[in-house]
């Protein structure tokens, strides 16, 4: 399948990290560039997924690892919350929030946003 889609990554471990445009031909990543005016930054420094079952991929492991978290007695994380909205004609994910919950005074832990959007199916 070809298409293209746009995403943006945002977690307190890195921040905000500028919209990409992304490519993908016959499923593989063709493509990715960074769509705003994003000064000093390299693709090869940011975060990002090579295409639609990348993220599925990612959704599937994060609740893999933040359940892992919750029942480990060598760390923090007492709950997670992992919420995605879909696209209602294509079925992906365009908005995937990721939040651990830890002990009062906790600092860090798990906090990841991501975003798709402007998919167009070539």
């Amino acid at each position: 399948m070809n298409y293209t889609f746009a995403q943006q990554y945002f977690s307190t471990s890195v921040g905000g990290q500028p919209e990409l445009s992304t490519i993908v031909r016959n499923n593989e990543l063709e493509n990715i560039t960074i769509k705003s005016s994003a000064k000093n930054v390299r693709i090869g420094e940011l975060i990002y997924f090579d295409n639609i079952t990348d993220l599925f991929d990612f959704i599937g492991r994060v609740v893999k690892d933040a359940n892992e978290q919750i029942n480990s007695s060598d760390n923090a994380m007492e709950g997670a919350i992992i919420d995605v909205k879909y696209d209602e004609t294509y079925h992906y994910p365009t908005k995937i929030s990721c939040k651990g919950y830890y002990p009062k005074g906790y600092v860090g832990g798990l906090s990841i946003s991501i975003f798709v959007n402007d998919f167009e199916v070539n």
